[in-house]
């Protein structure tokens, strides 16, 4: 920037004064020292603004891994609810087997003097 400022020095017109000359590069300056002023305040929003992002990014990615322990801790007790629920079907249905075997041996002991008597 001090560059281009120096540039634009030789293209002022060569009958002005060693004054004239200062003050415009006083004025140059000025105006840099503006412009860096808003280049610093933008610079130091823009920080603000990244460093905020990574906080939040921060909390994301710390409940996205609770939420990953989360997921895991209810895949172990789904499974585990389902080897209870499978071995406790297995239960009913062996002893529902039984039931109707016992059954049927009863109704057949049954149904023979049964049916004698009405037949009979």
């Amino acid at each position: 920037m001090v560059v281009t400022l120096l540039k634009t020095l030789p293209s002022i017109s060569e009958d002005t004064g060693f004054r004239d000359r200062i003050g415009e590069v006083r004025r140059h300056l000025a105006a840099t020292g503006k412009i860096l002023r808003e280049l610093e305040d933008d610079l130091s929003t823009r920080v603000a603004l990244l460093q905020a992002t990574q906080a939040k990014a921060n909390e994301y990615e710390r409940l996205a891994s609770i939420n990953a322990q989360q997921a895991q801790a209810i895949d172990a007790m789904v499974g585990r609810q389902f080897k209870r629920q499978g071995r406790a079907s297995a239960i009913y249905w062996w002893a529902g087997v039984v039931l109707a075997f016992v059954l049927g041996l009863v109704v057949n002991w049954f149904s023979a003097p049964l049916w004698a008597w009405i037949t009979g």
